[in-house]
């Protein structure tokens, strides 16, 4: 249920990505347009802004009344986008669905807090993402089937009707944050609480860690279709490539609920952002020795290689983000996510933009973000003690 919950916001991004090209069309834009790649972007900053609203909201009134107000929004958002005449007014209204995939989004990580910490919650979030990813797996794939027999506003109606069914289903979710641990919803607690997320290392620094590697990631999700599309002049084989990388990730995920039993979440994660620099760094030689454009056969399976490595970055940086913030978990995911998704965004698209022909900006972004983010990581990591798991593994 909570890995559904937490999808809300990959089906609004990957469903309607075989919908582009039907896009570009629709609104008169040219075949090559990265115009549309901007409903992402729209998306995100949606969803990075409301967080900071539902954040405290979710830790004054609970988690399931501001979950279902999300999914009104999202629903809402979603019935605008499908109407809209003009790119501008889709734009508009995908900021509105992001603002309501914020609540999910907020509600999840904060329940997941509720009821697990350290290893286990690391765990618990790298089942619930194994879960997660059958979505990226499956709606390019139900999208392009979609976009092949209806309009591109159908795969919107889809995302509406899923919300619905969801919300049906999540009436059964109980409560995790009892009357006792509610807080109050004042300007100086809430002040308070955002001053505590910025201002405690193992917090601040995994987040800015995260956020460089998801606005390499960022970059990726924007820019997939038209390298498979474009690029490689494959559109048809577009939903089965990025389904078979997130299939890929689902792995990573997976394999990390067994790494951090066995090693811990800091061990774990540093060798991950190790393989993941590695990785980086082998596709970035491999694209510039190429000349920007290495064999599709040579470059699609070192990008799925590469993001599997990311995918087991996210659990541990996750979970050590919200260790020290139990007693506000929503307000800490809420800043956790705002500034993980707004910085990624703009980091995202400053990589969008210098896309001219070749795909060397975008393992040339995995490298630069990698690099720095190890730094963030290891500067928060250093500043406490290492799990138990970790010293016996030592």
């Amino acid at each position: 249920m909570l890995a559904m919950t937490m999808a809300t916001a990959a089906l609004a991004i990957d469903l309607m990505l075989p919908a582009f090209a039907p896009i570009r069309e629709s609104f008169g834009l040219p075949d090559d347009s990265t115009t549309v790649a901007q409903v992402i972007t729209a998306f995100f900053l949606g969803m990075a802004l409301a967080q900071l609203v539902f954040g405290p909201l979710t830790d004054r009134f609970g988690r399931k009344p501001i979950l279902y107000a999300g999914f009104l929004i999202y629903a809402v958002g979603g019935i605008g986008a499908a109407l809209a005449p003009t790119i501008p007014l889709l734009l508009a209204s995908r900021v509105i669905w992001g603002v309501g995939a914020a609540a999910a989004r907020v509600v999840s990580q904060a329940v997941i807090r509720d009821r697990f910490e350290g290893e286990e919650m690391a765990r618990a979030l790298s089942l619930v993402m194994t879960v997660f990813l059958i979505v990226p797996i499956l709606a390019p794939i139900i999208g392009s089937i979609i976009v092949s027999v209806a309009p591109w506003q159908a795969t919107v109606w889809f995302s509406v009707t899923f919300v619905i069914l969801l919300g049906l289903w999540t009436t059964r979710l109980p409560e995790t944050l009892d009357v006792a641990g509610r807080k109050p919803l004042s300007f100086a607690h809430v002040r308070r609480s955002f001053t505590e997320v910025v201002t405690t290392r193992l917090t601040i620094g995994t987040t800015i860690g995260t956020m460089l590697l998801f606005g390499s990631f960022a970059s990726y999700l924007a820019s997939s279709e038209l390298i498979v599309g474009q690029i490689y002049e494959r559109p048809t084989a577009f939903p089965y490539v990025f389904g078979g990388i997130a299939a890929f990730m689902g792995v990573g995920t997976y394999t990390n609920s067994r790494l951090v039993t066995r090693y811990g979440v800091r061990r774990t994660l540093r060798l991950a952002l190790r393989a993941f620099i590695l990785l980086s760094a082998t596709l970035l030689v491999v694209t510039v020795g190429s000349g920007g454009l290495p064999a599709f056969w040579v470059f699609i399976p070192l990008l799925a290689a590469t993001l599997g490595t990311y995918a087991l970055i996210i659990p541990n940086a996750n979970t050590l983000a919200l260790e020290p913030m139990g007693h506000i978990a929503g307000t800490a995911a809420a800043v956790i996510g705002f500034v993980t998704l707004t910085g990624a965004a703009i980091l995202g698209s400053l990589v969008d933009r210098t896309f001219s022909g070749t795909l060397t900006p975008l393992p040339l972004a995995f490298v630069g973000y990698g690099v720095i983010g190890f730094f963030f990581f290891e500067w928060s990591i250093r500043a406490h003690v290492p799990d138990a798991q970790e010293v016996e593994a030592r």
